[in-house]
């Protein structure tokens, strides 16, 4: 199964269909294995990084990547700084993952952090 499609490859599968056709059932939570296993080698292969397969998760989004990330990374009681304006469920994901949000305002002017 060719996961990795090169430029103009979509059209293959007729102009509104998915790019792998047949492919429409749920997936393992950690992503499909033959993704997983093809960003592992180009891991290897182009960023010299020595990542298995088992290394590898695959979200359906970035939201659910920084869940991940935040829900793996945050130990109860850290403090974890969040520039304001941020998204909105930053803040419900770090208070879900134990932590406080401490929220650095930045100005309106140039983007820069106030404190």
């Amino acid at each position: 199964m060719n996961l990795i499609l090169k430029p103009g490859e979509h059209k293959k599968s007729g102009k509104n269909g998915p790019p792998i056709v047949g492919e429409t059932h749920y997936t393992q939570g950690s992503g499909i294995p033959e993704l997983r296993e093809a960003i592992a080698e180009k891991l290897k292969n182009e960023n010299n990084l020595d990542v298995s397969p088992a290394d590898v998760l695959v979200t359906p989004g970035a939201k659910q990547a920084i869940f991940e990330a935040i829900c793996t990374l945050i130990e109860e009681g850290d403090e974890v700084l969040l520039l304001d304006p941020a998204w909105v469920s930053y803040e419900a994901i770090v208070k879900f993952a134990g932590g406080k949000p401490v929220m650095v305002p930045v100005s309106e002017t140039g983007w820069l952090c106030a404190s």
